[in-house]
């Protein structure tokens, strides 16, 4: 009886502990609707928003090391925004425009994607990012694993229209990339652009 009454609370013990993890995997979205992005998506419910111009940001959860995963959207138009076209921008992010510094690292794959009826270019890149660059947090809920370079992984959508292209972008420490990036992939399959932004008069986008 004994034996039967460990099992039992063995198992009650698991199933609570998965719906927990299911829980956590099944994180509700909401969509982005707003005229002013151009476009629809969604994205995570509990995520904090930030636009300035035709910048789209999401902001995670901070991560033990003081990093935050990030989402982001924008639309470039070539040769005014910071980039002369999208092929431009793959070459910039992904390092292939950079000169080579010391060991040769490997080269960044660059493989075809297409969203929302439009084809593109999909590429990932890991960095080393300077803790000391980030905002201090005000009490944080627990203290700094480590401190100094931070790796962190960049996944990158380009996806050329027009006169201009769509840049989708998805930011984490690797040690938590793989645990945000059904986010991404969720972006990615609900991005619907309903045209491109309107540029105003007094130069901002």
């Amino acid at each position: 009886m004994k034996k039967i009454r460990v099992e039992i609370l063995f198992l009650l013990m698991f199933f609570t502990l998965w719906g927990s993890f299911a829980g956590a995997a099944e994180e509700p979205y909401r969509r982005l609707t707003d005229a002013k992005a151009a476009f629809e998506c969604d994205i995570p419910a509990g995520w904090s928003e930030m636009q300035f111009k035709n910048l789209w940001f999401w902001k995670g959860p901070v991560s033990d090391a003081g990093y935050r995963a990030t989402l982001s959207v924008k639309y470039y138009q070539n040769g005014v925004d910071d980039y002369a076209s999208a092929r431009d921008y793959i070459a910039n992010l992904s390092g292939s425009a950079q000169p080579s510094k010391g060991a040769a690292a490997p080269p960044v794959q660059i493989t075809p994607v297409r969203v929302a009826n439009m084809d593109g270019s999909r590429f990932e890149v890991d960095e080393k990012f300077m803790q000391e660059d980030m905002p201090r947090r005000k009490s944080p809920r627990r203290p700094l694993r480590h401190w100094g370079r931070i790796p962190v992984r960049h996944a990158h959508v380009v996806l050329p229209v027009n006169d201009g292209f769509w840049a989708l972008r998805f930011s984490a420490e690797i040690e938590e990339f793989m645990q945000y990036r059904p986010h991404f992939e969720r972006l990615l399959t609900s991005f619907t652009p309903k045209g491109v932004p309107k540029r105003q008069s007094n130069g901002m986008e």
